[in-house]
């Protein structure tokens, strides 16, 4: 945890670092093709594809936190303009 992050004693914060310092972690992890391959069944296994570099958009939110919907639609509608453009070679 950084020191940023507040008051080290609340379990919410902890949580969240927890959770931050995961994702860090998986997102610098270099993929071998084993990696790359995820079982979603028994018996049915995915590849997936290689593909260009994508945009990620992530939130955290509550069940509460219904002014974040509108923050996660703004991001849907960034990123399906963004595929069009790139389809028609305009980004």
């Amino acid at each position: 945890m950084n020191s940023k992050d507040g008051n080290s004693c609340d379990e919410y914060i902890k949580t969240r670092c927890f959770i931050r310092e995961l994702f860090y972690d998986v997102m610098k992890k270099k993929q071998s093709p084993d990696d790359r391959k995820s079982s979603i069944l028994p018996g049915l296994t995915v590849t997936l594809a290689d593909t260009e570099n994508r945009q990620c958009y992530f939130h955290f939110t509550v069940a509460t936190d219904t002014g974040n919907i509108k923050t996660v639609f703004e991001d849907v509608h960034t990123m399906v303009l963004m595929s069009v453009l790139n389809e028609f070679g305009l980004q």
